[in-house]
């Protein structure tokens, strides 16, 4: 009796077991699943304000833990670059970098959703203020999707770079350099291809003749970000007894990027004020090839 009441019992214990198992299964795949989409790769815009009153865009790549990117204030041609971290749980910390090299800001918040909030400070932690912005829908940051040109970035061991890119017959070659607290300061050289290779060139000789017209829309953008960041009462000390002249193409300092051409600003303002020291004036290729003396 008790021999055939065990083999009537076996085949349902193993039918438990095996159920059990599946549903461990399940489970695991589950959570592996959940797990996956909370650290998927992206590359999204998004869009905010920080205080509720400087709207900005945000260009952001997300590869693993690590984010990049770039922001700019609506209305304002300048963006300033992204480089930070961010967890499973959705928190990140973003740090922000002045076309210079130097840290100007931090972002720190959490990534829920399509939507981002948390506290925007200077380095120092100064000055605070919240911020908000939320993913833009069906719309695919232009920044990561035009045509690259070719750019390479090379660092030595004092993490001094040198940045290369090509575009048509010409490159443009960037020197940078650390200071002892890590900060960057920036000479730009450009060249075009010749018969026994490249010369260089002055930043006038980039350009053909309707180029007054492009350096006419660089000096007036140069003005419109000048002012709106003497506007801003954390910085608007820095700019007393600063006159702005009107800068020549040999003033300014010229590098290619993958998606522009860009004219780097120097104020020439004290150390201290580093953080708005300057601009960068971005002309899409698609807008600043007519000016290339091809």
């Amino acid at each position: 009796m008790m021999n055939t009441l065990t083999l009537r019992l076996f085949p349902l214990v193993l039918c438990m077991l095996f159920t059990l198992s599946g549903c461990r299964q399940n489970e695991a795949e589950s959570n592996e699943e959940s797990k996956n989409e909370v650290t998927q790769d992206f590359t999204k815009t998004f869009r905010g304000a920080i205080n509720d009153s400087y709207k900005i865009t945000l260009n952001i790549k997300r590869f693993g833990s690590e984010l990049s990117g770039d922001y700019h204030y609506d209305g304002h041609s300048s963006s300033l670059k992204l480089q930070g971290q961010i967890d499973e749980s959705g928190s990140f910390t973003l740090n922000e970098f002045n076309s210079k090299g130097s840290m100007t800001g931090i972002f720190r918040g959490k990534l829920d959703d399509g939507r981002a909030t948390g506290q925007w400070l200077k380095p120092d932690g100064s000055t605070t203020y919240n911020f908000s912005f939320s993913e833009v829908v069906n719309e695919v940051s232009t920044s990561f999707n035009r045509e690259p040109q070719e750019c390479s970035t090379e660092y030595n061991s004092n993490d001094d770079l040198t940045r290369i890119c090509f575009y048509s017959s010409y490159k443009s070659i960037t020197h940078g350099t650390t200071d002892y607290k890590g900060r960057y300061s920036y000479s730009y050289q450009l060249y075009k291809k010749s018969r026994i290779g490249y010369l260089k060139v002055t930043n006038e000789d980039l350009f053909n003749s309707i180029k007054s017209s492009l350096l006419q829309k660089v000096n007036e953008q140069i003005v419109r970000d000048f002012y709106e960041m003497k506007s801003f009462p954390s910085s608007s000390d820095c700019f007393d007894g600063i006159e702005l002249p009107y800068y020549s193409f040999n003033r300014l300092g010229i590098e290619f990027d993958e998606d522009a051409l860009e004219f780097h600003v120097d104020f020439g303002m004290p150390n201290y004020c580093l953080a708005v020291g300057g601009t960068t004036i971005s002309i899409p290729w698609s807008e600043a090839n007519k000016y290339i003396a091809h």
